[in-house]
């Protein structure tokens, strides 16, 4: 069995393992320096430990004690096995930023087609990476959202 697909557009590939190495370490860095906020990531992180340790999308900081009372999130489910691997923020930051990173490629896909050009896809995905809002959205701490990026990308 081949990937032909990552052999496809390397440049692309390079682009995106860059995007997720140096937003992963940033955020990091940024949340070891206590720079995070308090209410967004303690939100997902208490809810995801709780959910490890039998007590289901339990938190103690949203209105409701349960965390699909106030978000309908079941994406975080997926997640849950990966968490329990490795308790930690951490994880969730680096996962986020994938998601986002990987938004990329069906970006990269849909320009190709649609523009009838690799050179101007690789710029449209380059273009996408280096786009302040996305990055944004994995600087400010974990959200569940950030995931349908790629989901939504791939759609078109």
């Amino acid at each position: 069995m081949t990937f032909s697909f990552l052999k496809q557009d390397s440049l692309v590939w390079g682009m995106i393992g860059l995007f997720f190495v140096v937003l992963t370490v940033m955020v990091s860095v940024r949340h070891y320096n206590f720079q995070s906020q308090a209410w967004d990531m303690g939100i997902f992180v208490q809810t995801m430990w709780n959910t490890t340790e039998g007590r289901v999308m339990q938190n103690s900081l949203e209105e409701l004690p349960h965390h699909l009372g106030v978000h309908a999130s079941p994406f975080l489910f997926l997640l849950v096995p990966l968490y329990a691997l490795f308790s930690s923020p951490y994880i969730l930051l680096a996962l986020q930023t994938l998601a986002l990173a990987l938004g990329a490629w069906p970006l990269y896909l849909l320009a190709r087609r649609v523009l009838d050009s690799s050179k101007w896809a690789r710029v449209v995905s380059a273009a996408y990476l280096l786009f302040p809002a996305v990055a944004w959205v994995g600087w400010f701490d974990f959200h569940a959202i950030a995931f349908v990026v790629p989901f939504l990308l791939a759609v078109l």
